[in-house]
């Protein structure tokens, strides 16, 4: 289990690190600049109020297929058809709230066109979600990371061929974006279903029950509250700032080029989460090889974070003037503080996938409800006289305390012993001092990033928080 879990682990950075930020810096952003900030941030309000309201869309179900599969309860009564009509009639109920609120949350003299091509994209982005859930419940995890880049992969073409053509350059806009968007979805959820059909074993049953399905939207429920209250604390910065800084749109416009950032990092984290969330359910009744993957897991989590943090950090300015091309004080300081919160929030999705993997939805529930308040209390006082500086400290607030929170109410058996919290402590510290040493010394960008690596790795083996002959083990198993 473990060196799957390492398989995929490296399939998925490897995803992460080369197909992802391709798409965000060098087909998302460079759209954004093409059709001026205040544009792209009126499409980003609009993208984070889908998002929040996605809960109606999802409602859980892709977490609970994830976990029902990888524990073999999806037979005889509890079949996948049930499922599925749920998805259905969950999408229609979706786009109608969408454009019911709307029409109170926006100016009655937007379109409400855009809203409701974006929150169709939404429903299918769930759908995608959604077998792909089925497909790593079933164990198929490099299928699962292969699909998780696939719409992002022709994105990628199709953006590139309107971006590098001087003909077609002028003819892109928001709603071409977003109708780029819906074709590459499309054909992302035509594979994903591909696949689920050819992979999916005999005595998974596909028929239809009403009584069932009700069954399946008390069972979702607890997953539906976890994701609209962690949706909200993640998603409402960009709504509330576009609301309550006189900047309005161009404002959120300029705090997307740094929450790109934030999103690209954690793809990492929100993969390690997807993975653990099968992998913990499977070990349904070994409490003792659950706590072995959650220990390693942070290890090796902790490990790209704290790699990701201060490079983000210390060298702010060099990537905003290499990626965003803007040399501005405030997207410099921006950075800092949401690579800052980027450390709790990187760590948190190892606990929420445990939470749910053990039956503790509700806790897990009540912490974000507490966030969420957190987080508007933070960002009322914050934006009005910090700008896009506001949302990215209440960030870091909301997820230092997500994170401790989360950590105090997880059951004892699931605790970190002292000299593991010491090591994880001493290797952020040295982490960070490190960084401030090399940006001190005025080394540059581009030797920092090719020094960073090896030197964290060496304090992490001095620190024992990886030992060699663990090491040994996983790279014989890649091999074999």
């Amino acid at each position: 289990m473990r060196s799957e879990f390492v398989i995929n682990i490296i399939l998925l950075l490897f995803f992460s690190f080369i197909i992802k930020p391709i798409y965000l810096f060098l087909i998302e952003k460079n759209i954004q600049l093409h059709v001026g900030l205040e544009q792209f941030g009126f499409y980003a309000g609009i993208l984070n109020f889908t998002l929040i309201l996605q809960v109606i869309n999802d409602f859980g179900i892709q977490n609970f297929t994830n976990r029902e599969i990888s524990q073999q309860r999806l037979q005889g009564n509890t079949g996948f058809g049930e499922l599925l009509a749920s998805k259905g009639i969950l999408s229609i109920i979706y786009l109608l709230f969408c454009l019911l609120l709307a029409l109170i949350w926006f100016p009655p003299d937007q379109s409400l066109k855009l809203l409701a091509h974006v929150a169709f994209n939404q429903i299918l982005i769930s759908g995608v979600g959604f077998f792909r859930s089925a497909i790593a419940g079933m164990s198929f995890y490099r299928w699962d990371s292969f699909l998780s880049v696939m719409d992002r992969l022709i994105l990628i073409i199709t953006g590139a061929f309107f971006l590098l053509i001087p003909g077609l350059k002028h003819y892109l806009s928001i709603p071409l974006f977003v109708w780029m968007q819906t074709v590459s979805l499309g054909l992302t959820l035509l594979i994903c279903i591909l696949v689920f059909f050819s992979k999916k074993p005999p005595d998974l049953s596909i028929h239809f029950s009403h009584s069932r399905v009700k069954q399946i939207f008390v069972a979702c429920l607890p997953f539906a509250l976890i994701y609209f209250f962690n949706a909200l604390y993640a998603k409402q910065d960009l709504l509330l700032l576009g609301r309550w800084h006189r900047g309005g749109d161009y404002t959120v416009g300029k705090y997307t080029l740094v929450m790109r950032f934030f999103d690209a990092a954690n793809m990492v984290s929100l993969a390690f989460g997807g993975l653990l969330l099968g992998m913990f359910s499977r070990q349904k009744f070994n409490a003792e090889l659950k706590n072995d993957f959650l220990h390693f897991s942070m290890k090796l989590l902790l490990f790209l974070t704290v790699l990701i943090v201060i490079t983000g950090f210390y060298y702010a300015h060099d990537i905003n003037l290499l990626v965003n091309r803007l040399s501005d004080p405030d997207l410099d300081q921006c950075m800092k503080w949401t690579m800052l919160a980027f450390l709790p929030a990187s760590l948190s999705y190892i606990y929420g996938a445990l939470y749910q993997a053990i039956h503790l939805e509700k806790r897990l529930v009540l912490i974000y409800i507490c966030i969420v308040i957190v987080n508007l209390l933070s960002n009322y006082l914050l934006i009005p006289n910090w700008g896009i500086n506001g949302p990215a400290i209440s960030n870091l607030v909301s997820q230092s305390v997500c994170l401790i929170v989360l950590v105090a109410a997880t059951p004892r058996a699931y605790h970190f012993q002292t000299i593991e919290v010491a090591q994880f402590i001493s290797f952020v510290i040295l982490g960070f001092g490190l960084g401030h040493l090399m940006a001190f010394w005025g080394v540059s960008f581009y030797t920092f990033v090719l020094l960073i690596l090896p030197s964290i790795a060496l304090i992490a083996f001095l620190l024992r928080l990886f030992q060699w002959d663990e090491v040994r083990m996983f790279v014989s198993k890649l091999r074999s």
